[in-house]
């Protein structure tokens, strides 16, 4: 504000304490001297009065000057604004590359992790990537790209490297693909020294093999961070897309309610696993391994279960509206509770159609299963 406005709310302020005081009665009104006389008598009061007069002067007093320095440097408020602005920005580009830095440089360490022989490190680098993805996630969501053009960059500053001397310029989304994938890899893989079978019986029973045995608690920890980001209501939720699993030893996993669309999961071994209400549209589940897998009431519209092992799988209520069922060996459920062969579906450009699942006479269906009974009781209902 300018000066002369300081001076005004000064002058109104004491005219306010003077004319108040009097209509209340605080104070003698008819002569200056007896107010001061009055005031003197009331230290208080005075001080008071003192103090506001002070912090008025001084406000027109730094007003003057700032405005005396500005007029000098041939400058007004904004443009000196405007540079502080620029400099937190400089600033807040600095800080991002740095935290990138150091982020790349804990990723390789991490990884490094991995392949040790402990289980309890592999375990602990497997959440510290889970970890890590979810800053990735976070930042970018805050700032979904690491630089913006239209942002000023303060001059001679250095593009940050990793430990391995690599320049860090990968958006924080990538990066946080690439912590998932390590994460399903290493489901996929197998622990250092040990051998694969080719007997499905042994690959079903892995929590009893003594190859598989050791990594229990890491495969377990693995699962567990898959589940906690497939969840509807996680703070941070993993694209299912990315979770590409075939081959991955699953058995007896506890994903029922997760959000798995799109997943690849072909000849993944889910043997006994809990898939209730489990959202599986659009998997990849060719080959797959679901033998006593528990998917009552999951969601399997347009998945690819070709040739996939589902004997003596739990299918009671389970969507399978336009599910490729062409080879696959099907388990049983109630009659009164029949799986959905015929439904409506979303297609590609989000419009719902009407479709059925798909098979062929390499389909084996349970036994004495009123397969075509069923169809027709379902499009009648879709009617």
């Amino acid at each position: 504000m300018r000066w002369w406005i300081w001076l005004v709310i000064m002058m109104v302020t004491i005219f306010i304490l003077w004319g108040g005081g009097v209509l209340l009665g605080w104070w003698p009104g008819d002569h200056i001297d007896e107010f001061i006389q009055w005031a003197s008598a009331r230290p208080a009061v005075g001080s008071v009065i003192v103090g506001l007069c002070a912090l008025m002067a001084a406000g027109v007093a730094y007003r003057g000057v700032l405005q005396t320095a500005l007029a000098a440097d041939g400058r007004t408020t904004k443009e000196i604004l405007a540079l502080d602005d620029r400099a937190r920005k400089d600033r807040h580009i600095v800080d991002k590359r740095e935290r990138e830095a150091d982020r790349h440089d804990r990723f390789f360490k991490i990884t490094e992790k991995l392949s040790s022989n402990l289980p309890m490190e592999r375990m602990g680098a497997l959440i510290s990537i889970s970890v890590l993805a979810d800053e990735w996630e976070k930042d970018s969501e805050i700032n979904p790209t690491q630089h913006d053009s239209s942002e000023p960059v303060a001059e001679n500053t250095p593009s940050p490297k990793d430990a391995h001397g690599n320049t860090v310029l990968n958006s924080g989304i990538n990066l946080r693909d690439a912590c998932v994938e390590i994460i399903c890899a290493y489901l996929r893989s197998f622990p250092a020294g040990t051998h694969t079978s080719n007997s499905a019986e042994q690959a079903h029973e892995w929590a009893e093999s003594p190859w598989l045995m050791p990594d229990r608690d890491a495969r377990m920890a693995a699962i567990w961070i898959i589940r906690e980001h497939a969840k509807s209501n996680s703070k941070f939720v993993w694209p299912s897309i990315r979770f590409r699993l075939y081959g991955a030893h699953l058995e007896r996993a506890k994903l029922s309610g997760t959000h798995l669309e799109g997943a690849r999961l072909g000849g993944a071994y889910l043997v006994r696993t809990a898939l209730r209400k489990t959202h599986l549209e659009g998997a990849r589940l060719y080959q797959a391994h679901m033998e006593g897998a528990y998917l009552q009431g999951a969601y399997l519209q347009r998945a690819n279960m070709r040739e996939a092992h589902l004997e003596r799988a739990h299918l009671q209520g389970a969507h399978l509206e336009g599910a490729d069922l062409r080879g696959a060996y099907l388990g049983s459920w109630e009659s009164d509770d029949m799986v959905q062969l015929y439904g409506k579906v979303k297609d590609e450009s989000g419009r719902w159609v009407y479709v059925q699942a798909t098979w062929d006479d390499k389909t084996k269906w349970p036994t004495d299963f009123p397969r075509d009974e069923v169809i027709r009781l379902q499009k009648e209902s879709a009617q």
